[in-house]
């Protein structure tokens, strides 16, 4: 990022290369949290019930640490992720402030098209802080060393 001179009073501010500082991952643990409550909620309900088909049907393709188990939980993950950053992130805010302290990124529009460029980047950085993510957590789920 750039920002534009500004001239107040007799003394110049600004003029400096910035950089954008965004997080690879933005949402934090709270993914992990939702997707072991989702997966964990429907098991603690079918061991109620066992004894029952179904509840022993369930019980035994989604037990926790199964593979079954594992890849859902990795997908709840990544989805998980994607929600919360769109949530607690707006790139529109970002663009607006960027141009009202006067800055801009080189090649771009101030305004809606830094904010699509700002959506676009930080969805990438998203998909490999979510991937990683997914990836410690199923890890440390599976029965295997």
């Amino acid at each position: 990022m750039q920002y534009a001179k500004r001239v107040v009073g007799r003394r110049v501010y600004g003029g400096q290369t910035s950089h954008l500082p965004l997080k690879v991952n933005q949402a934090g643990v709270i993914p992990i949290i939702f997707a072991s409550s989702l997966l964990m909620f429907p098991g603690q309900i079918a061991a109620w019930f066992q004894g029952n088909v179904v509840a022993d049907w369930y019980l035994n393709w989604f037990a926790w640490g199964g593979a079954l188990n594992s890849i859902l939980y990795a997908l709840l993950i990544i989805g998980f992720t994607y929600f919360y950053t769109a949530v607690i992130m707006n790139p529109v805010d970002m663009a607006d402030n960027i141009k009202k302290y006067g800055g801009f990124i080189p090649g771009l529009r101030p305004g809606r098209s830094t904010a699509e460029y700002i959506s676009r980047v930080m969805s990438k950085i998203t998909l490999a802080g979510a991937v990683f993510l997914a990836a410690i957590a199923s890890c440390q789920t599976s029965h295997y060393p």
